[in-house]
């Protein structure tokens, strides 16, 4: 007894100009853009980053790969930040990252006395 596939005639026209279809369209796609070889490296502008002298503000920060994460479940209500937990959370993270007691302490290891945040 002959078992009757799932897969049609007519789906099988379908995959196969789809794919046609996919061929056509990569050939347009500049080499550019394509997926180059492993070996290959990309171009990149570390000599000109190397250029500038380093200083206590240079990347990677003040605080390399360190990263701190703040929740609070009363942060949102109704889909809305609430402002007081969200100011709660930014000085709770502050004070983490930079090891200070203090909150201006903390605020002072990123902007200086006469910077005005605004």
């Amino acid at each position: 007894m002959k078992q009757k596939s799932s897969f049609s005639r007519r789906s099988f026209f379908r995959l196969l100009s789809a794919g046609g279809a996919g061929s056509v369209l990569m050939a347009g796609i500049p080499k550019s853009v394509m997926a180059s070889d492993e070996n290959e490296k990309p171009e990149t502008n570390i000599d000109k980053a190397l250029q500038h002298p380093r200083n206590k503000n240079s990347m990677p920060g003040k605080y390399p790969a360190r990263v701190v994460k703040v929740v609070h479940p009363g942060s949102v209500v109704d889909n809305q930040p609430v402002e007081s937990e969200a100011y709660r959370m930014i000085a709770d993270g502050l004070l983490k990252l930079t090891g200070e007691k203090k909150l201006h302490k903390a605020w002072r290891k990123f902007v200086k006395r006469e910077r005005r945040l605004v």
